[in-house]
């Protein structure tokens, strides 16, 4: 399995379809990263420690949408707990959250 499988399929597990702009963050911020190689063992811990400066952002988008009658609702809790424990494995210290409830929040 490539490290571009493993990313795009850990991030399935909690409902989140990344973009190749998502990819591409995590491959500029970590530059001996490929997501074309092998996950291996041996660069797992590199790995976890990248999708960890992706997912605040993730966590930053809103989790509902509605709009004319059209509601859309995503549970981020999964992804949070998920955060944690990588932060809490790899001796990171999370970033601070926010959250947009509304679109008017923005303007």
């Amino acid at each position: 399995m490539t490290i571009g499988e493993y990313i795009t399929g850990r991030f399935q597990t909690f409902g989140v379809s990344l973009s190749e702009a998502d990819l591409l963050d995590i491959t500029l911020s970590s530059p001996d990263i490929s997501l074309e190689t092998e996950i291996t063992k041996e660069n797992q811990q590199q790995v976890l420690r990248a999708i960890t400066g992706l997912i605040p952002a993730i966590l930053a988008m809103p989790e509902s949408v509605n709009e004319n009658g059209f509601s859309v609702q995503w549970d981020k809790s999964g992804l949070r707990e998920y955060y944690r424990m990588l932060c809490s494995q790899l001796g990171i210290v999370p970033e601070a959250g926010s959250s947009i409830s509304d679109a008017s929040d923005l303007w």
